[in-house]
């Protein structure tokens, strides 16, 4: 193997481990914003049609894929009360 094609090996290889870290982070980011924005909302108001307008507000702001798994897990750890409203908004 030339040293080239060795050094592009290593490069993808931390390419790969380095972006899988900085992923979940953008996750869980994703989730801390996501969570402040329901509080904010619902201490306005608790109606079940508001509280779901107020989920796809919050879904705006947020710069993930929030369908993802990786997001609706961050949610159930920051904020497990609003995960459940948000799993049935999903369905």
């Amino acid at each position: 193997m030339s040293k080239a094609t060795f050094s592009v090996l290593i490069l993808c290889v931390l390419l790969v481990a380095c972006g899988s870290n900085s992923e979940e982070n953008g996750y869980a980011e994703a989730a801390d914003t996501f969570c402040s924005c329901m509080s904010e909302k619902i201490s306005e108001n608790k109606d079940d049609i508001i509280k779901n307008v107020n989920i796809g507000l919050c879904a705006l702001e947020v710069e993930v894929d929030y369908k993802d798994k990786r997001f609706v897990e961050a949610l159930e750890t920051k904020c497990s009360e609003i995960a459940v409203d948000f799993q049935r908004y999903l369905n």
